[in-house]
């Protein structure tokens, strides 16, 4: 099955060949998936006569919601492998396989992508002491000092699932009871940037995490994600990378394009990022988000959300696809 062989490749990215799983992968959209022969129809590209992955037909983003695409059953395993192999890579490499986990995700409109992502990253990579210190009535302050009191007497690397809003609140916490917290070297925070909000001051931010928890900047980990796309991306800071610079996994490609035309955008300047993604097959393949990205060597730097002027052409191919 596509399926399968697709999986095999985000496992060992090194054992196969991009191009043709995107070959692959598309013909199976255009005899199962009714949005990707929509969409080919308008584009006129026939099956067999796209010359790269880059001429499969761009999705925007708003087609996907409201409800949002569901997931093929038989796909789930696909999504499953992609999510585990991305978050192995960009936060586990110093706090080992199974490190406790905290998240710090506000429990907000149920089936939200970062509540989502926070669950299913403890229940997959938790280790023992693992909990969500967030709840209906909010922020469990003694759950919180709890948990960072027990893992520096541990001295054991932990790492922390959070939002902006979430982190906010757990150092205002922190901070107003004059509590110090010292987590083992090699802990991590790994931040979740919601659509729309990418405009953390990381100095400020980096200053604050030093000071309370004594987590230093190469400990954060910035990630985005949405219940409309197939992996989550992250940046690598752990091994070194911009903390900002959000790296595309080995079975996605990332383009910038042009909001007024959506062809490439020229080299360094802003754009509408475009995401074409394989652990995505069963939904979209070529995702037209409604975030404004500059691509840069080795990734995309998230700027800020497209305003409408932005989204006119991503609006009018919508309304198009859907009639």
């Amino acid at each position: 099955m596509v399926s399968q062989r697709l999986e095999a490749f985000i496992l060992h990215p090194e054992s196969g060949d991009f191009a043709d799983h995107a070959r692959e992968a598309w013909a199976r959209e255009l005899e199962t998936n009714e949005l990707a022969r929509r969409s080919a129809e308008r584009a006129g590209r026939a099956p067999g006569s796209l010359s790269g992955w880059w001429e499969v037909p761009l999705v925007p983003v708003a087609l996907l919601r409201s409800p949002v695409a569901s997931v093929p059953s038989e796909l789930e395993g696909l999504r499953l492998a992609a999510f585990d192999a991305a978050f192995s890579a960009a936060c586990l490499r110093a706090s080992g396989s199974q490190p406790p986990m905290l998240s710090l995700v506000p429990t907000g409109a149920e089936g939200s992508w970062p509540s989502l992502w926070a669950e299913r990253s403890i229940a997959r990579h938790g280790g023992p002491g693992s909990l969500a210190a967030w709840s209906a009535r909010g922020l469990d302050g003694m759950a919180l000092r709890s948990w960072l009191s027990g893992r520096q007497r541990e001295h054991r690397p932990a790492v922390l699932l959070a939002t902006a809003q979430g982190l906010a609140l757990a150092l205002d916490r922190v901070e107003r009871q004059a509590l110090r917290f010292r987590l083992a070297t090699g802990s991590a925070l790994v931040l979740a940037l919601e659509p729309g909000s990418h405009d953390l001051e990381t100095a400020a931010l980096g200053e604050r995490l030093e000071s309370w928890l004594s987590l230093p900047a190469r400990a954060l980990v910035r990630s985005y994600g949405a219940l409309e796309l197939g992996s989550v991306y992250y940046s690598r800071t752990l091994l070194g990378g911009d903390p900002e610079l959000l790296v595309p996994p080995p079975w996605v490609r990332a383009r910038v394009l042009d909001p007024a035309t959506l062809a490439e955008a020229p080299q360094g300047e802003p754009g509408l990022l475009a995401l074409f993604d394989l652990a995505n097959l069963g939904v979209a393949l070529h995702v037209l988000t409604e975030e404004l990205a500059r691509a840069e060597a080795g990734g995309f730097r998230l700027l800020r959300r497209a305003g409408p002027a932005e989204l006119e052409s991503s609006t009018r191919l919508a309304a198009e696809l859907a009639a």
